[in-house]
């Protein structure tokens, strides 16, 4: 937490200070002047800066098949998994089709480090067993999400990509989705679907690009394609 007061001025400076105390106790002494052309910029910074937010599906994706059989370490599937997600640096939202004290259990057990963020009540946490939610889950989330940012879609669960792609939120039409090929034995049918879109709003994700797009922020040399101008095959 921190909190703040005015003190009058400094009869040697001249000038009044503000003392911003943080939770240590300590507390440090900055120029009203500054304080308000720094408040006054900040909006603007917010508003203009590229913002990434990723929802994950759980089940399939983030503990597939193969990432719970492949005995790999930090160079297997789900040691892979494990450091993309502890190196992330953007929002993320995880959904789950498990109730949400069995999802928040498997991924403090599975991601230590995520605990705090992914408790059963978590608001970053969409779990639920009855059948749809998911599609349910990512129109709420698109109302949450501020307008400029750059929504990405990660899931193995190729009907809720076709759900959100055909009955998505208006704010919906902008995201970014991602069908993972990992942990699956056929992969004919989503490729045949993920062939209409032509990688314009959906496409084939392999493992290596996962770990490059959640890890890094961008999946180096990825040609983005989308009827969005901010998608356009420019560097993101």
């Amino acid at each position: 937490f921190s909190s703040s007061l005015r003190t009058p001025s400094f009869a040697d400076a001249g000038i009044s200070v503000k003392l911003k105390f943080r939770a240590s106790g300590s507390f440090s002494p900055y120029p009203a002047q500054r304080l308000a052309a720094s408040a006054r910029r900040r909006p603007e910074i917010r508003a203009n800066a590229a913002l990434d937010v990723y929802v994950l599906g759980l089940e399939g994706t983030l503990t597939s098949i193969s990432a719970e059989k492949e005995e790999g370490g930090p160079t297997g599937t789900a040691g892979r998994i494990h450091g993309a997600l502890r190196r992330c640096q953007s929002p993320f939202y995880i959904l789950s089709t498990s109730e949400p004290s069995k999802a928040s259990e498997i991924i403090t057990k599975k991601w230590d480090f995520l605990a705090a963020s992914f408790s059963a009540g978590s608001p970053r946490l969409y779990a639920s067993e009855e059948e749809g939610t998911k599609l349910s889950a990512l129109r709420e989330i698109s109302t949450r999400i501020p307008a400029h940012a750059r929504v990405h879609y990660i899931d193995s669960d190729l009907r809720t990509i076709q759900k959100a792609l055909e009955g998505g939120t208006p704010q919906m039409d902008k995201w970014r989705m991602y069908w993972t090929n990992w942990g699956h034995d056929d992969v004919s049918t989503a490729k045949d679907f993920l062939k209409n879109y032509d990688g314009t709003r959906a496409v084939e994700m392999e493992l290596d690009d996962f770990v490059e797009l959640v890890g890094t922020g961008v999946i180096m040399g990825y040609p983005y394609t989308h009827r969005n101008e901010e998608y356009s095959g420019k560097a993101q």
